[in-house]
């Protein structure tokens, strides 16, 4: 089965390099509604208090990852396309990775969202909370014993798959995974390489690096691609007819290799629909960046200084990676990715 993943113009230039999958804490996505459906609960204070309190960790204790059934959502193009200049990546999610219950609290093909105009009203019993509790142990990396695994599965779709009616165009089909585990050390836990992840982070001073996508957790384990679509304003589309000289090939030579079905789309004539033209690899040949000072620079009179000093008193060569970063007022030099 192949379902779909939008991505800006950048983040789907990675995808197509890594083939590998971003998965996000729910505390840090787009709407704050998110596992909010329980909140129309009923019960005593304290109960409610426990029951907020198990949400809000939820929250940070797993990660998911949205996908979609539809590659030519004019609506998903403008909201997550990057204005229609990015990709849509079509995924064959039939992988363990994605499917067992081994490695996801939601698999993938439990995962499609419901969406709903209201908020059914829970009555907290000592049977729900126990079950709420559960679903909060298995977030931890506590596998779910088989009792009441049914219940257990319902309320844990309850909790991560609904939404409001609003976002119905989405079609969205989730997978929900612990991403830590309280019951293992960590090295058994990364032991086994579809449990590994990174973030994208960047080094701002020694032993100091911060996160540049809050709650994105990047998969080590890759995924294969079987379709790419490129938005309407895809730049790619209009760099075509240029030289191919100084170009990376990487990315096409993976679609020569494994075999992309590659389209660029266009709006319809006559209807509010989005059309697809087949394409070929070579729409992936990109121009090598030039590295350097590019149309403008600038930097403040601390930071000349700063750059003055430090490039008199080190070596180095045209060759040579430099970035100055300024943390908590402080300026560094990296060379080559080293702090200087």
């Amino acid at each position: 089965m192949i379902l779909y993943k939008y991505y800006g113009f950048s983040a789907g230039l990675s995808a197509l390099k890594s083939s590998q999958l971003g998965f996000r804490e729910p505390v840090s996505f787009n709407d704050p509604f998110e596992l909010s459906f329980l909140d129309n609960a009923q019960g005593p204070d304290v109960k409610l208090n426990d029951l907020e309190n198990k949400i809000n960790e939820l929250k940070k204790s797993v990660a998911i990852l949205s996908l979609t059934r539809s590659p030519c959502n004019p609506l998903m193009w403008a909201h997550y396309g990057e204005d229609h200049t990015g990709f849509v990546i079509g995924y064959n999610v039939d992988t363990p990775f994605l499917t067992s219950d081994d490695y996801n609290l939601i698999p993938v093909e439990r995962g499609d969202v419901v969406y709903t105009n209201t908020k059914t009203i829970h009555n907290l019993t000592p049977k729900s909370r126990d079950l709420l509790h559960k679903v909060y142990l298995a977030s931890q990396g506590l596998e779910p014993d088989d009792l009441n695994k049914s219940e257990f599965e319902n309320l844990a779709r309850k909790i991560f798959l609904t939404k409001h009616a609003s976002w119905v165009y989405e079609e969205e089909v989730r997978v929900v995974k612990s991403f830590l585990s309280m019951f293992e050390t960590t090295d058994d836990y990364y032991s086994d390489p579809m449990r590994r992840w990174n973030t994208i982070s960047k080094n701002v001073a020694p032993v100091t690096a911060l996160e540049q996508v809050p709650g994105l957790k990047i998969y080590s384990h890759k995924v294969d691609i079987k379709e790419v679509y490129l938005g309407v304003r895809n730049p790619l589309i209009q760099r075509q007819n240029e030289g191919s000289t100084n170009v990376d090939t990487t990315i096409s030579d993976r679609a020569e290799y494994e075999k992309w079905k590659i389209y660029s789309l266009k709006m319809a004539s006559g209807s509010w629909n989005l059309e697809s033209d087949n394409q070929r690899a070579s729409v992936f040949h990109l121009k090598k960046k030039i590295r350097g000072l590019l149309n403008e620079f600038s930097m403040s009179g601390k930071e000349a200084l700063f750059l003055k000093d430090k490039l008199a008193r080190i070596e180095f060569n045209e060759q040579d990676d430099i970035e100055i970063t300024n943390w908590n007022n402080y300026l560094y030099l990296q060379k080559n990715q080293e702090f200087k």
